[in-house]
C-alpha cells in the first residue's frame, strides 16, 4: 500500500504559465516572503520605502517610481493584511507626494491631484492583494480538508507527519501513529444507504475531535480509513486512549443501530521512523492483524524505529 507522494505541488498562482516579466517578478517576490513572520518582513517594507524615496529624490523629475513603490505595498499587504498594506500605501504616497511637491514646477493643484491618484493606486493594490491572499489561503485550506468530516485529508496528514518526525529527531520523545478502519462499513452503505454511511463517518470524526488533544492530529485518509498522529505519546497512553475511543464508538453505533465496528492498529516509535511511509506501513500491519484476529479491537506495538 503506497502512502507517500514525494514533493508538494506548486500553488495555482505559482505555477509556470506564461507571465509578463513584471508579473513574474512580483509573484517570485511574494513566493519568497510567503510564510515569513510579519514582524520580520514589515520593518523591511518600511526600509524599502525609505530607500525608494531616497532614490526618487536623487533622480528628481527624471525618474518614475510609482510602480517601484508598489513593491513594498504589495509585500506588506501579502504578509500583514489590509491594515499593513494601507499603512505602506499611505507612507509611499506621502513620500512620493512630498518629493513631487519639492521637485516639480507644476501647479500645486496638479501636484495634489498626482499625490491623491498615487494614494488611490497604492490603496487599491493593497486591497486587491489582501483579498487575493485571503482567497488563496481559503482555497489552500479546502484542498487540505476532507469535505465530509471536516478533518485534514491525506495530503495534510502526510505533511504534518513529516514535520513531526523531524521534530522527534530533535527532541527524542515517543511518537505514535495509528490507523482506524470501520468494520462492516460496506454493509451500512448497502443496507442503510450512503447517507447513513456519511453519518457514521461524521460521527467518528466528531468523536476524534472531542477526545484528542490539541497537539494530536486526526485525518481521513480516504473511504472509511482514518489516521492519528499522537506526538509525545508512549505505549501506555496510546493504548488507554485508543481503547477508550473504540469503546465510545461502540456505544455510539449501538445507540443508532449501525451495524459497524472499529479496528485500530497503532505503533509507538521510541526512535524516529525512517519516513512517513514506513511509519504508516507499520501501523497498517497492526491494523490488518487486528482485523484478522476478529475485528473490533486495538492492536498496538512499541518499537525503536520502522524499517526503511
Amino acid at each position: 500500500m503506497k502512502f507517500v507522494q514525494r514533493g508538494r505541488p506548486e500553488p495555482e498562482w505559482r505555477r509556470a504559465t506564461p507571465q509578463p516579466p513584471a508579473r513574474r517578478f512580483v509573484l517570485a517576490l511574494l513566493a519568497r516572503v510567503e510564510g515569513q513572520p510579519a514582524r520580520r518582513v514589515l520593518p523591511l517594507c518600511a526600509l524599502a520605502i525609505a530607500l525608494i524615496a531616497t532614490l526618487d529624490q536623487s533622480t528628481g523629475r527624471d525618474g518614475l517610481f510609482t510602480l517601484i513603490y508598489l513593491l513594498p505595498v504589495a509585500v506588506a499587504s501579502w504578509i500583514g493584511g489590509l491594515a499593513a498594506g494601507a499603512l505602506a500605501a499611505l507612507a509611499s504616497a506621502l513620500a512620493s507626494g512630498w518629493i513631487n511637491h519639492a521637485t516639480s514646477p507644476a501647479p500645486i493643484a496638479l501636484r495634489a491631484w498626482n499625490a491623491t491618484t498615487e494614494l488611490v493606486i497604492f490603496l487599491g493594490a493593497a486591497d486587491l492583494l489582501d483579498a487575493l491572499h485571503a482567497r488563496l489561503s481559503t482555497e489552500a485550506q479546502r484542498a487540505r480538508t476532507d469535505v465530509l468530516t471536516g478533518l485534514p485529508n491525506r495530503r495534510a496528514f502526510l505533511d504534518a507527519a513529516e514535520l513531526e518526525i523531524e521534530r522527534q529527531r530533535r527532541v527524542s520523545r515517543p511518537l505514535t501513529f495509528a490507523l482506524l478502519d470501520l468494520d462492516g462499513f460496506k454493509l451500512v452503505n448497502d443496507r442503510l444507504g450512503h447517507a447513513t454511511g456519511d453519518l457514521v463517518l461524521a460521527g467518528l470524526a466528531d468523536l476524534l475531535h472531542q477526545r484528542l488533544r490539541r497537539v494530536d492530529l486526526a485525518a481521513r485518509l480516504g473511504g472509511d480509513e482514518f489516521a492519528l498522529l499522537l506526538p509525545e505519546t508512549d505505549g501506555g497512553q496510546c493504548r488507554v486512549l485508543l481503547e477508550a475511543l473504540r469503546a465510545r464508538f461502540d456505544e455510539l453505533v449501538h445507540e443508532h443501530g449501525w451495524p459497524v465496528g472499529l479496528s485500530v492498529g497503532a505503533v509507538t516509535f521510541l526512535l524516529p521512523p525512517h519516513d512517513v511511509e514506513a511509519a504508516l506501513r507499520a501501523a497498517d500491519e497492526q491494523l490488518y492483524a487486528a482485523k484478522r484476529a476478529g475485528k473490533g479491537r486495538v492492536l498496538h506495538v512499541t518499537r525503536g524505529a520502522a524499517p526503511a
